[in-house]
């Protein structure tokens, strides 16, 4: 492949062996293993599961973990006009020669990368036509648990965590050929593993009106429903103290350390929520122990804090300041990237701000309480408002706010409050700082897989597009920026979001006219999904339909470990309940989602113990008021504050003050007492549709929010997963 390099642009691209990265001798391993994220080198190097995997894997003397993306247009066709196939990074090794291919399923609408990429090896695209001799094609990551679309293309599926399965899938598969088992048998041996979904080992069975009625196991042995991996203790999980550094530009260049694992606020539109939990915590200690390697080992200027809202780890105010301290001399910046409303303090803020003024992005989500209170997030407008003003009180000018639209029971006034939402903000912000700006970036709801929102039926294009367009005119003719994610690109992301395994063929074909990199802007060709739809026979619009409670849906046997009953039970208090918010059983009462119900698992949590830091330094009591505590403890603080209860001595009882405020912002309020920042809709849930604006305007709007041809992440990722 090394001769096609002069012939395309940005080479470095596939030059290989950069700082960080492990390259060893062919003739040393037994087994190598192509680690893939499908799509560019620039997307996939920021990867964080990846990165995990790539160092965790090489720890094995005699297996080779080696990396390859997919190449842009000019050297695809090089490689295709040629007949050679896609070569990993390190050794060049070409992957229909690799012993496995793991290929991340990031987001859908990179399906159509996955049959890119694995027609590009020269392997067979469907699993089913693989012969002994052809690597075994695995995939995993957030995408798994509706990976019903792209199922055929796969020999095994890792649900969960990949640390925990992926060695010992490896170890499996090692052994098996080491015996010298039929790849039938082998597959039959992995689907016993924990974790490993085989597709073709289940067979979906529709009724004659073409409704799911189940996904069944074809043979005696297989479980009929594959539950997740679990990385029980993140403490002690493997996590690389070290990275690779890029020649080439990538979306992020920064040493990432995650920080927890796991989210229990329960938003309902969130699958990541659901997906990773119970929730997990790393101690300070380590965290700071893999900031300092990875900063000695790459040279970066900034460590991102990863998780799905770093916020609420426990100890976030005493690490942020350690981290800090520690690295002043270097002037490393800091990088919080899924923040909470409400999360932030006034320590957190000012420690980010005293190396350099990294963005600010709060995701509000929906623009009034009642319809925060529908979707669980359970963040009020005063938490918003204060954020604001701690944003701007310390210096900064800028503040990034994020939205979706179409979430159940959303009627104008909601509309109408996100408008006035933003504008109060950016009021608020002004009061501080003469020249404080908001923009708004809006999205549209893609309900999930195994998110309470999954029975709920998504906007139309048309109906995504009148409402964005009427927010987007609305803040913009008041001065305020606002860009939209391309309702197309949503409608498509639902369509294969919800869909099963008849739209196997519909990728491929797309695939073959030249389809994929759906998700970059500029490159999504809508028209050529909805001609290969017709031409197979498949109503798209139908999978974007709201389901009944007792339909059986494509990733029902795919467990995430949280049930069905649960989520469902959660969906019924939006239409039941004055208040239908849910407990976060971080701080709260067990809201009885069964994650920690199936074996000996529970949230783990940062502990303040003697010296959390390793510095030699016993925090104040006060500090250790973001540790929960748990409902009876809590209870206990209450009675404290409200005089049964003594008190001790003053640091403690700062400490009870500050948990007990905490759990009273989060305890849903009474109805007749919420205060509105905007004037309600109508009492009534669905209230009536929404006046939207002229389709004139709503073309113009869609042409003014264009951006420049840029990778862009699907509309629907509202909390932003890991990198």
């Amino acid at each position: 492949m090394d001769d096609l390099l002069s012939r395309v642009e940005r080479p470095s691209r596939y030059l290989g062996n950069e700082p960080g990265a492990i390259r060893k001798d062919p003739a040393q391993v037994s087994f190598t293993v192509a680690l893939s994220y499908p799509d560019l080198y620039e997307i996939g190097m920021s990867n964080t599961g990846l990165h995990i995997l790539y160092y965790l894997l090489n720890q094995e003397p005699e297996v080779a973990a080696e990396r390859v993306y997919l190449p842009e247009r000019d050297l695809e066709a090089l490689l295709r006009d040629s007949g050679r196939p896609l070569c990993t990074l390190e050794n060049r090794v070409p992957l229909d020669r690799v012993d496995l291919l793991g290929i991340q399923l990031p987001h859908e609408l990179a399906y159509a990368n996955i049959v890119k990429l694995i027609r590009l090896a020269r392997i067979p695209l469907w699993a089913t036509e693989r012969s002994d001799d052809d690597p075994i094609v695995v995939g995993g990551g957030p995408g798994a648990f509706g990976c019903e679309p792209v199922a055929p293309f796969y020999d095994v599926v890792v649900l969960g965590d990949g640390e925990e399965a992926f060695p010992a899938l490896i170890r499996a598969v090692r052994a098996a050929r080491a015996e010298g088992l039929p790849r039938r048998e082998l597959l039959l041996r992995l689907a016993a593993l924990e974790g490993c979904y085989v597709p073709r080992f289940y067979e979906p069975v529709y009724d004659e009106r073409g409704l799911l009625q189940e996904t069944r196991p074809t043979v005696p042995g297989v479980p009929p429903v594959v539950r997740k991996a679990l990385v029980e203790d993140l403490e002690g999980a493997f996590y690389p103290d070290r990275a690779i550094v890029p020649y080439a530009y990538t979306v992020h260049s920064r040493v990432g350390v995650e920080v927890m694992r796991g989210c229990t606020v329960g938003c309902r539109f969130c699958q990541a929520g659901m997906i990773y939990r119970p929730l997990r915590e790393r101690s300070p200690k380590r965290i700071l122990d893999l900031a300092r390697c990875g900063l000695a080992a790459t040279g970066f200027d900034e460590v991102s804090l990863l998780s799905l809202d770093t916020g609420d780890y426990t100890l976030i105010d005493p690490l942020t300041k350690e981290l800090l301290d520690q690295t002043a001399d270097q002037r490393v910046g800091l990088s919080l990237p899924s923040l909470r409303a409400g999360s932030l303090t006034d320590d957190v803020i000012r420690d980010i701000r005293r190396v350099r003024r990294t963005s600010f992005t709060i995701a509000p989500e929906a623009g009034t309480q009642r319809l925060r209170d529908v979707i669980n997030k359970n963040i009020s407008d005063e938490e918003i408002f204060e954020t604001v003003e701690r944003i701007a009180q310390n210096g900064w000018t800028q503040l990034k706010l994020y939205f979706m639209v179409g979430f159940p029971t959303e009627t104008r006034a909601d509309l109408d409050g996100l408008i006035d939402l933003v504008l109060r903000c950016r009021e608020l912000g002004r009061r501080h700082v003469r020249r404080f700006n908001c923009q708004a970036s809006l999205g549209t709801l893609v309900p999930k897989p195994w998110t309470p929102f999954q029975w709920d039926r998504q906007l139309s294009e048309a109906e995504a597009r009148e409402r964005l367009s009427y927010v987007a005119h609305g803040l913009r003719s008041r001065g305020v920026g606002c860009k939209y994610h391309d309702p197309k690109a949503s409608w498509l992301e639902g369509v294969l979001t919800r869909a099963d395994r008849r739209l196997a063929p519909v990728i491929a074909a797309v695939e073959a006219r030249g389809g994929g990199f759906e998700s970059w802007q500029g490159r999504l060709r809508v028209d050529l999904w909805r001609e290969v739809f017709a031409e197979h026979g498949i109503d798209a619009e139908d999978f974007l339909r709201a389901r009944a409670p007792e339909e059986t849906l494509p990733w029902d046997h795919l467990s995430p470990r949280v049930t069905k009953k649960y989520l469902l039970g959660d969906r019924r208090k939006v239409d039941r309940l004055a208040n239908p918010t849910t407990f976060d059983c971080r701080d709260d009462l067990c809201s009885g989602c069964a994650v920690c119900f199936e074996g000996d698992v529970r949230n783990r949590l940062a502990k303040y113990g003697e010296d959390p830091l390793g510095n030699g330094k016993r925090l104040p009591l006060a500090l250790t008021s973001r540790v929960a505590l748990g409902h009876g403890v809590a209870r206990q603080l209450e009675k404290q504050l409200a005089g049964e209860a003594p008190v001790r001595d003053q640091a403690a009882k700062a400490g009870a003050d500050a948990l007990a405020a905490k759990l009273r912002r989060r305890r849903p309020k009474k109805p007749g007492k919420r205060r509105w920042a905007v004037t309600p809709g109508a009492p009534g849930r669905e209230g009536p549709a929404p006046a939207f604006l002229p389709e004139r305007v709503a073309a113009e709007d869609e042409a003014a929010s264009a951006g420049e041809a840029a990778p862009s992440a699907p509309g629907s990722a509202a909390t932003p997963a890991p990198d």
